[in-house]
């Protein structure tokens, strides 16, 4: 979202969106880390389980034709 505001000159909804992201960047990283490797379901209960529902979206933006690179942090 902040990429796109800022593509589409929307200067309010990129400091919207870009505080949004700013606050919840830690719990992106932090909450699904075990110090090993990303889970896929914080729920109690799924520990050892693998986050990478993040790749599928870098793969589809490729197949869609965009050609740079996703810069997640």
């Amino acid at each position: 979202m902040v990429t796109m505001a800022s593509l589409l000159n929307q200067p309010n909804d990129f400091l919207r969106y870009q505080g949004i992201l700013e606050k919840r960047k830690h719990a992106l990283e932090e909450k699904p880390w075990n110090d090993h490797y990303y889970r896929l379901d914080t729920a109690p209960g799924h520990k050892d389980t693998i986050i990478a529902d993040h790749l599928c979206g870098d793969w589809y933006l490729k197949t869609c034709g965009f050609d740079y690179e996703l810069n997640f942090f």
